[in-house]
This record gives C-alpha cells, sequence and structure tokens, in this order.
C-alpha cells in the first residue's frame, strides 16, 4: 500500500493563507519565492540549450505562490545545457525582456514594518555589462503606460533594489521614491567569476544593506520624516493628507465602504475624532486595520511619512478606490499595482536563484537570512559542482 509522510511544521502558522509548503530547505516561514534556475521544477521544461520560449511558466519554489513568466528571452537568455543556471546576455536598456511576476502578487513592502531580504546568486563574466541596467526592481501595472515604458532607474516611480553601477561592472542596490535613492554599492568586480551571492534587505531600523555571500559591506540610512525615499507600495494604494483636523460628519469612503468621523462614541463605521489631525488619521488607520477583510483595504504611514499623511492600500490585487467628503482631507491619485520583474539585461554570465522573504513574517535577522541563503544554497552549488 501506498506511504503516506506526515510532518509537522515546527512553528504556528497565525496566518493560515501563508504558504506551507517548499521545495527547498532555504524556504522559511517568510518565503515569497524563489526562482531555482538550477532546478528542473522551476525550469518546467525549459529545453536546455534554448532560449525561453515566450511567455513560459517559471515556477515559484514556493508552494502556493504565483509562478513567474518570461517575455522576450528567446534572444536573450538561454537554459543551460548543462542544468547549472541560466545563462544571459546583456541587453542593454531593454525593457521588453524580464522575468516578471502579477502586478501585486507580492506584499513585500509597503510601508516600514515589512522588513524583507531579496536575494541573488550569480557568476557574472569578465566584461559585457550594461552600466545602469536594473537586475531587480518594481513597475506599476500595464495600465501605466508610461512607467512600463521608462526604464525603472529613470523617471519613473517604481523601486529598483538592484542594478550594475556606471562602472557597469558593480553591483549596487537601493530604494527609489519620489526622484531620490540611497545607494549601497559592492566594490567593482566582485560579482564576477564564481558563483556569488547578493542580498539586499530593507527594514525600518536598519534602512538599506547590502550583503555579499553573507557578509554585510554597505549600508544606507532611514529616511527623516517628511523626506522622500522610502519604497513605494507594490499593491495599489494612495495617500490622504490632512491640512488641518477633520469635523464631526466628513467621510473617507474605502472601496465603497463610507467611514464616517464623529465628535465622541463611535461605533459601527464610525471613527472618533482626535485631538488633532494626525490623532484623527491614527484613529482612521486603527479602524480601518481593524476591518481589513471587510474593506480590502488597510492603512500605513511608511518611513519618511509625516503625522499628517496616511497611505491607504488595497489587500489584494485589484485596484483601490479612495474618496472623502471633507475640506481637511485630500486624496492623491492612485497607484497602480506595481509587478517585480528580473531584468538580465545588466546581467551578462549565469543566474543560479533568484528568492525573496519577509522578514517580518520570518522572524530572522537580514545579517541571519543572507548567512543561511549563503551556508544552504552554496551548499546545493557544490553539489552540482557549481565554484
Amino acid at each position: 500500500m501506498p506511504t503516506t509522510i506526515l510532518h509537522k511544521h515546527p512553528d504556528a502558522f497565525s496566518d493560515a493563507t501563508l504558504p506551507k509548503l517548499t521545495r527547498s530547505l532555504n524556504i522559511n516561514l517568510g518565503g515569497l519565492f524563489r526562482l531555482d534556475f538550477t532546478d528542473a521544477y522551476t525550469m518546467n521544461g525549459a529545453t536546455p540549450g534554448l532560449g525561453l520560449p515566450e511567455n513560459h511558466v517559471l515556477r515559484n519554489m514556493v508552494d502556493g505562490a504565483p509562478d513567474a513568466t518570461a517575455v522576450g528571452l528567446a534572444t536573450s537568455a538561454v537554459a543551460a545545457a548543462d542544468g547549472k543556471g541560466l545563462v544571459v546576455a546583456a541587453s542593454g536598456t531593454n525593457p521588453a525582456n524580464f522575468i516578471g511576476f502579477p502586478a501585486g502578487a507580492f506584499d513585500m513592502h509597503d510601508a516600514g514594518d515589512h522588513a524583507f531580504i531579496l536575494h541573488l546568486w550569480a557568476a557574472l563574466d569578465a566584461s559585457g555589462h550594461q552600466a545602469n541596467a536594473n537586475w531587480f526592481g518594481a513597475r506599476s501595472g500595464a495600465t501605466n503606460a508610461a512607467d512600463v515604458a521608462t526604464p525603472i532607474w529613470g523617471a519613473s516611480p517604481g523601486p529598483a533594489f538592484m542594478f550594475n553601477g556606471t562602472d557597469g561592472e558593480t553591483p549596487s542596490a537601493y530604494t527609489r521614491s519620489g526622484g531620490t535613492s540611497s545607494t549601497v554599492a559592492a566594490a567593482s568586480g566582485s560579482m564576477e567569476g564564481g558563483a556569488n551571492l547578493l542580498s539586499y534587505s530593507f527594514d525600518p531600523t536598519s534602512g538599506s544593506r547590502l550583503f555579499r555571500n553573507g557578509v554585510l559591506i554597505g549600508t544606507s540610512g532611514v529616511p527623516a520624516a517628511g523626506t522622500a525615499g522610502t519604497v513605494p507600495s507594490m499593491r495599489s494604494h494612495a495617500t490622504l493628507t490632512a491640512s488641518a483636523n477633520v469635523s464631526n460628519g466628513d467621510t473617507v469612503t474605502v472601496n465603497g465602504t463610507a467611514i464616517t468621523f464623529v465628535t465622541s462614541g463611535a461605533t459601527g463605521a464610525q471613527v472618533n475624532i482626535g485631538a488633532d489631525a494626525a490623532a484623527s488619521l491614527t484613529n482612521l488607520r486603527n479602524y480601518i486595520n481593524a476591518n481589513t477583510v471587510a474593506l480590502n483595504a488597510r492603512s500605513e504611514r511608511t518611513l519618511g511619512q509625516l503625522a499628517t499623511v496616511l497611505t491607504v492600500l488595497h489587500t489584494g490585487t485589484g485596484t483601490l478606490t479612495l474618496a472623502e467628503t471633507s475640506a481637511a482631507l485630500t486624496v492623491s491619485s492612485i497607484t497602480n499595482p506595481y509587478s517585480y520583474r528580473l531584468f538580465p539585461r545588466g546581467l551578462k554570465g549565469r543566474i543560479y536563484a533568484i528568492g525573496m522573504e519577509s522578514l517580518t513574517v520570518s522572524g530572522r535577522t537580514t545579517a541571519q537570512a543572507a548567512a543561511s541563503e549563503f551556508a544552504l544554497y552554496r551548499a546545493r552549488l557544490t553539489e552540482l559542482g557549481v565554484t
């Protein structure tokens, strides 16, 4: 008779929506995705030695999480003939070549309390990299044509997390918003030759960090309140800005549900007016977050935001609707959901794997995550004969 193996995970799940099964020892409770280009499961039948067919699905090693899709890679990326990675040729600033995830698929980093770490295993050739070419980042959905057509490190609002420096060889990482960036760069040529792990993290206490082979090599600070420099949301979102305190009867409508400000005794879809504008927005934030399921939204203040500004985010992949009836409040335009994309145009060499985890969920520090990733995946590459 068939044998059934039951496995009890040592950690309790507080969120039933979290993926419970994984296909790699590297994936923990915070695992959002891993594309392992040395594994037949991720490659999903791609023919060794040939380019990836248009819209070829690259399967996520994290069970229950969204898969990625190859676009325009038939001539710029080849499944390695020996099964050891994805061989890529730098393709300049062509935005049409990428490996992408669905818009809004991951809630990686919407605000200051959503720490994450991104890992990229690669071996670069000694030359041929494209200067200022993005390795991994995000763009808004297809409904924002201008953003899709603009390289992500240029005028677009989307964040790029890893890119080549201006010398064409320096692997760097930065967060970007509002035209500002905080850059963390590795030494020139440090990724060339053998397989190297580059890990980029962001958290509310230390800002951006860059690790090479599990060792911290650079940091950039957290932006001060009221300044740009935060990572934009990957969800459809907008902001509420208060010029003064709200009045009794003022409303904010989130995805069709009207929330009314009252002087006191709030019940149902009501929120008490606070002592000042910031306090009133805090009360609104608390109400939205206590009713996330019903509203299909949540609310946060991102790093660098003033207390009189509040970000409201759709909790799914849909588009947020947000409105107000208040002389004191202003609603920004809605920003479409962002999609994650790996752009193998700045890279020339082999990509072995790329993965991301939410440190808020995993409970590990950035240093622990980087060191563990290096040790575990290095062992896998050693088994494959990769140096």
